[in-house]
């Protein structure tokens, strides 16, 4: 259990540490800046922000891995810029990813897909949810960019989760009108996208892979006036 005093939605993400138990990355609500933390399911907590004091940190994801436990984590700094922590070096600077709204490393090939979100005009979602597009770069192993970022999805989107699946680089996203699951069969080739009407609003997505090679998506539907619920359903990876 986390407990925060100040009145602020609490952004978190979750991974398999590496002695089988699980950690959870969340930032700390401190008005105007809030510290970026790692939480152990002992109950031990570090600031993995302490060299940035001044620095505010949102949007926590660990880098999606289905080999190993994630060696990086990522995080939006002042709402403006994607950084990414060493999971490894408890001391080590973070490294900038590049200017985004949100962002997820997924190990892929010899070094990483960088899915991120830029920001667009339009009505907000959920708890200000800003609409935006969605875009993939490919990095090498040290996180440096090996060619042009590309555009997954030619609509808006709101927020996304990735994976590989079956070796397939799998993409889904909220939009205005449901979800939008894509796929890159390779690194760097074109993205096939299909997008799917769910008559519900929406948040908080989620990918995994079933054991048939099909895609697991799920979301919290919140359209109704009680709290949200949980909706799951399987399809066909495009």
């Amino acid at each position: 259990m986390l407990s925060e005093v100040v009145p602020a939605k609490l952004q978190w993400d979750v991974a398999p540490s590496a002695n089988g138990d699980s950690e959870i990355a969340f930032g700390k609500p401190g008005g105007a800046i809030n510290a970026l933390m790692l939480r152990s399911a002992s109950g031990t907590m570090r600031a993995l922000s302490s060299a940035y004091p001044l620095q505010s940190f949102s949007e926590p994801r660990f880098a999606r891995s289905a080999a190993h436990p994630p060696d990086w984590l990522t995080a939006v700094v002042d709402n403006r810029t994607c950084v990414a922590f060493p999971l490894g070096t408890p001391s080590a600077q973070c490294r900038t990813l590049g200017e985004c709204a949100q962002g997820l490393l997924v190990h892929y090939g010899p070094g990483f897909a960088f899915i991120f979100k830029t920001v667009v005009p339009g009505p907000v979602r959920g708890n200000l949810i800003a609409p935006g597009r969605l875009h993939s770069a490919m990095l090498d192993a040290e996180l440096r960019p090996t060619g042009p970022p590309a555009e997954i999805f030619d609509g808006t989107i709101f927020e996304f989760d990735a994976d590989v699946i079956k070796g397939k680089l799998v993409v889904l996203a909220t939009t205005p009108r449901g979800v939008v699951i894509a796929s890159e069969p390779s690194p760097r080739a074109k993205f096939l996208s299909r997008e799917y009407e769910v008559p519900a609003t929406l948040t908080s997505p989620a990918v995994a892979g079933s054991a048939s090679g099909k895609a697991i998506l799920a979301a919290l539907d919140s359209s109704g006036s009680g709290p949200a619920r949980v909706v799951t359903t399987e399809v066909a990876i495009p």
